[in-house]
């Protein structure tokens, strides 16, 4: 019986180193593979739809939006097609109106393309550690975080048949915030390149309205789909 046990003991030893090193060979691996996807690309759109909710104490009010995005490694433009809030068409004009308030410093975290450049100099923080996401195998770990806010914590996970990315989730502290707003971003591998499908991000809000305080609970959702690369200058 004690031979036993420390078989036993061995084994989950020896799993745990192996996945203490696999994190580092996962992580190097999967920027190696990224890096060489996104190589000689020009131009990336995609149709996006986000669902802007501001839950507040006088109410609750929905924002229904859908923008074409059109991204070369210099920049980011949007058209937005489509702005409804509370099942009512707005003119598209009023979009940066309505989907406010969100913190300044969001915004470059949403908008870095390749998605792969925000974490590029960042490096795997403990073991990888067996997990799931919505039935496939993966390895799960955190990457060290910057140092400097926003970001207070990062979490990956990668499938373990090939080794692309899954699921992110980020843990962000901006000024005066209590707590953190999370970030939580699903990808799918297209054409070689790992890429946001659907992102959720929720945060409190705090605001002063008639010598009142109250926070609100605000959340966005986005549906990216219709990726399509491009030579640059298509309109």
């Amino acid at each position: 019986m004690r031979y036993v046990l420390h078989l036993v003991a061995l084994f989950l030893l020896t799993t745990t180193c192996v996945a203490a090193q696999s994190a580092d060979t996962l992580w190097a691996a999967w920027l190696r593979g990224q890096r060489a996807a996104w190589r000689d690309w020009e131009q990336l759109s995609v149709e996006v739809e986000g669902h802007h909710v501001i839950d507040a104490p006088y109410g609750v009010r929905r924002v229904r939006f859908i923008v074409e995005a059109h991204i070369t490694p210099e920049r980011m433009e949007r058209r937005v097609r489509l702005l409804e809030v509370d099942g009512r068409v707005m003119p598209t004009e009023a979009f940066p109106r309505m989907v406010r308030p969100k913190p300044r410093w969001l915004e470059p975290l949403l908008d870095h393309w390749p998605p792969f450049r925000l974490l590029a100099g960042l490096r795997p923080w403990g073991p990888a550690v067996a997990d799931s996401v919505d039935r496939v195998a993966c390895w799960r770990f955190d990457l060290q975080p910057p140092g400097r806010p926003p970001i207070e914590r990062i979490t990956l996970w990668f499938a373990r048949d090939d080794g692309r990315l899954v699921q992110s989730r980020l843990l962000l502290r901006g000024p005066r915030m209590p707590v953190p707003a999370r970030l939580q971003t699903r990808f799918a591998r297209i054409e070689g390149r790992d890429l946001p499908v659907h992102r959720r991000l929720t945060w409190l809000h705090p605001v002063r309205r008639r010598m009142r305080r109250y926070t609100l609970l605000i959340t966005q959702e986005l549906f990216y789909r219709d990726y399509r690369f491009e030579p640059a200058g298509i309109p």
